[in-house]
């Protein structure tokens, strides 16, 4: 399922009508809530939140830019935020979240060992749990060879009903050498384990991570097909992606005013004739 994604730092009007559109299309498009810069959504918009199905939604934790790390080092400010991030997920009803590894300051000092990191994080994915929220960790700047041996040592941990992955395909562009086949190949082996998968859906020019829309995208050329990128094109990488996880939410992650434009873009790019074209 397409889903749109509102922004807790947004006017209140204009997430109420990305909510709103959700309300209306219920059956066909879910919505992740980002709460980067803390918890500022009206009473109202939580309630209107919590009224749609748990399925169609997912929460965006401000552990985007703290990370699995902190966690497990036990910060007291990260873990305050965890707990009134809990919450207010629970309150929305959402179980559902998703997370970083590391800071990019951490990045910097090298990345952590996957292995040992499995290991060491599970007191995070169980905190996490314990709180109502089943963590789906984010591929930034880590190879998929890192990400594979990370999961192999959680599905040996026997710890799949505490996490799962978010495949960020813009990420994949800049930071990535292998193509969204690969990594939708992935999806699919650890999907087959019992972690569960989410997906954040948006373009780039491969220097750096713009969420570009996909009717801009369309607009630049970037959904054509591209060896490094998408050797089918774009559009049919991703239709073929919702076959393989038709259970998955594919947030369109996108800025809020762009929302609806680019909702109704996909939605229409994944008739046939135009299916044809790439």
């Amino acid at each position: 399922m397409l889903a749109v994604k509102i922004f807790q730092g947004d006017p209140d009007a204009l997430n109420s009508v990305v909510i709103g559109h959700v309300e209306t299309n219920e059956s066909t498009c879910g919505i992740e809530v980002a709460l980067y810069q803390g918890i500022a959504l009206s009473n109202h918009q939580i309630e209107r939140i919590a009224a749609l199905p748990s399925k169609n939604k997912i929460l965006h934790t401000y552990h985007r830019v703290i990370g699995l790390t902190e966690l497990e080092r036990e910060d007291s400010s990260s873990l305050t935020r965890l707990i009134a991030e809990s919450d207010v997920a629970k309150a929305m009803g959402i179980s559902k979240a998703v997370v970083h590894s590391v800071t990019f300051a951490d990045k910097r000092q090298g990345l952590p060992s996957a292995r040992k990191s499995a290991g060491s994080w599970v007191k995070s994915l169980e905190r996490m749990h314990a709180l109502g929220l089943r963590a789906h960790l984010e591929n930034t700047t880590e190879p998929l060879s890192w990400h594979q041996e990370l999961f192999d040592e959680w599905d040996k941990l026997g710890v799949q009903e505490l996490g799962g992955f978010t495949l960020d395909i813009g990420h994949v562009r800049v930071w990535s050498d292998n193509a969204l086949n690969e990594w939708l190949d992935f999806t699919k082996q650890i999907k087959s384990r019992g972690f569960g998968i989410h997906f954040h859906i948006h373009a780039n020019h491969g220097e750096f991570d713009e969420h570009m829309s996909l009717s801009r995208a369309f607009q630049e050329d970037l959904l054509e097909p591209s060896e490094e990128w998408a050797p089918k094109g774009l559009i049919p990488w991703l239709v073929k992606a919702m076959q393989e996880h038709p259970e998955s939410l594919f947030t369109l992650e996108n800025p809020a005013h762009e929302a609806l434009e680019n909702w109704e873009f996909t939605r229409f790019m994944f008739n046939e004739e135009t299916l044809n074209h790439f």
